[in-house]
């Protein structure tokens, strides 16, 4: 179930880095977030092939994998409600913060957001938006991990 896990995880990866650096889909802050469950899941599952490592371990690592990325998945479900005007998103994400005009306002400018909003939607294939697609791979993948791990506890 680990080479599941590092499969899916350097596939996710590598498709949304790409679209991101190849395709000009620049990510909103939701975006970014939804990546960190994925590389967690990902240096979890590297683990369990650590030598040595017994199968109480792996079956605990392989747990944390799974609930990683059902984590990944309840962001980019709170991300997906956001870009169908489900409910509304953090003000953070949402408003486009003026740039400044002169350099006075630069410098008196502490945070400059330069994030996409987050209830943008740049990319959709099928009517689903990358939050969506990531929602629905990170549920079916968090099922057949944790179901896994719960079969093999047995």
């Amino acid at each position: 179930m680990p080479t599941l896990v590092i499969i899916a995880c350097l596939l996710t990866l590598s498709i949304v880095y790409s679209l991101q650096y190849f395709g000009d889909l620049e990510p909103c802050k939701l975006c970014v977030y939804q990546r960190w469950p994925w590389w967690s899941a990902l240096l979890l599952a590297i683990l369990t092939y650590s030598p040595g490592m017994s199968r109480r371990w792996i079956l605990i690592l392989t747990t944390l994998c799974g609930i990683s990325i059902l984590i990944g998945g309840a962001i980019a479900l709170y991300h997906f409600g956001i870009e169908l005007d489900w409910w509304n998103g953090l003000s953070t994400c949402t408003q486009n913060e003026a740039l400044p005009q002169t350099l006075a306002e630069l410098h008196n400018s502490t945070q400059l957001n330069l994030f996409k909003r987050c209830d943008e939607v740049p990319w959709s294939l099928f009517g689903l938006s990358m939050a969506g697609y990531n929602m629905f791979l990170s549920a079916a993948l968090s099922a057949i991990v944790l179901s896994s791990v719960c079969r093999k506890m047995k």
